[in-house]
């Protein structure tokens, strides 16, 4: 397996990429929400064209963007913009390895939700009712319905990912180690 360890930062850019990735990240969040990847799948388009696909405002649309574009998400060539080859295959609806829904759904609406107690929590100020469990949070049908459908599509990308990382060009069959949303990790290891 490959070292996983990161390269060491060395400049005051890096820190302020992570300083500054909530905004990143957010531009992402807004533009699946919006579906602007998928509606974008059939080839370069005006911000104009891209807002009335996706029912934003044309003015958000030439603000979202640019700021996708800056990311590398889509590509700007004069007033165009175009899915990057990443987008159109892990951010476009139905895309084979779509996994959209995991980073909208349990990143954005699940996760960064909590992402304000961290300080809190750490300094250990944070009440009970502050950090329940994971058993009380998927005591709601809706969230643990939510949370299972978003790891299904989650498990797409490390799929692909894991499949790359070995030879499995001498395999007839593969074994799914686990199950639930983990078993279509295992299902896509031969068509790597």
């Amino acid at each position: 397996m490959k070292d996983m360890a990161p390269t060491p930062l060395t400049e005051a850019e890096q820190i302020s990429d992570i300083a500054f990735g909530f905004m990143a990240s957010k531009a992402l969040f807004a533009a699946l929400h919006n579906g602007l990847f998928t509606h974008m799948d059939k080839g370069p388009a005006t911000a104009e064209a891209a807002a009335a696909a996706s029912g934003l405002h044309p003015d958000r649309a030439r603000t979202l963007l640019p700021a996708l574009a800056s990311l590398g998400l889509v590509t700007a060539e004069g007033d165009r913009f175009a899915n990057s080859p990443a987008a159109e295959a892990f951010l476009v609806k139905g895309a084979r390895y779509d996994f959209g829904d995991y980073l909208r759904l349990q990143v954005d609406r699940q996760m960064y939700g909590l992402m304000d107690q961290i300080e809190g929590a750490l300094a250990g100020t944070l009440g009970a009712e502050h950090t329940k469990s994971y058993a009380e949070w998927f005591s709601d049908p809706a969230e643990a319905k939510l949370y299972s459908d978003s790891q299904h599509a989650g498990s797409l990308g490390p799929a692909r990912g894991l499949a790359r990382q070995e030879d499995h060009s001498g395999g007839q069959k593969h074994l799914a180690v686990g199950g639930g949303t983990e078993y279509r990790m295992a299902l896509l290891i031969p068509d790597r």
